[in-house]
């Protein structure tokens, strides 16, 4: 597998790609019916030690507000934790703070 190396290049050229995405949806947008609830809902879980070079966790979670899935995320986390119950509390907060 080679070695992704990204360049200055190779970042304006997405940041370009994103901008035209988001001219042509401007009349996009999440539609919520009169009555229906806002109970926002957070799903949260992570990979102990998944990267065997880093030592690193990968994390993934989702927020709903309602039904509507409103934002989503997994990535590596940026610390190393040397417990379960850490890893997973790191999870919470950030997966709260997302909610919030």
């Amino acid at each position: 597998m080679q070695d992704f190396n990204p360049t200055k290049k190779f970042h304006v050229t997405a940041v370009k790609r994103i901008l035209r995405y988001l001219i042509g949806t401007t009349n996009q947008g999440l539609w919520f019916k009169r009555r229906s609830k806002f109970d926002p809902i957070g799903y949260c879980d992570n990979d102990v030690v998944g990267d065997k070079v880093e030592r690193k966790n990968t994390i993934g979670a989702s927020q709903f507000l309602g039904k509507p899935l409103v934002s989503w995320t997994s990535k590596k986390q940026s610390i190393i934790v040397l417990s379960t119950s850490k890893a997973k509390y790191v999870l919470a907060t950030s997966c709260c703070s997302q909610i919030l």
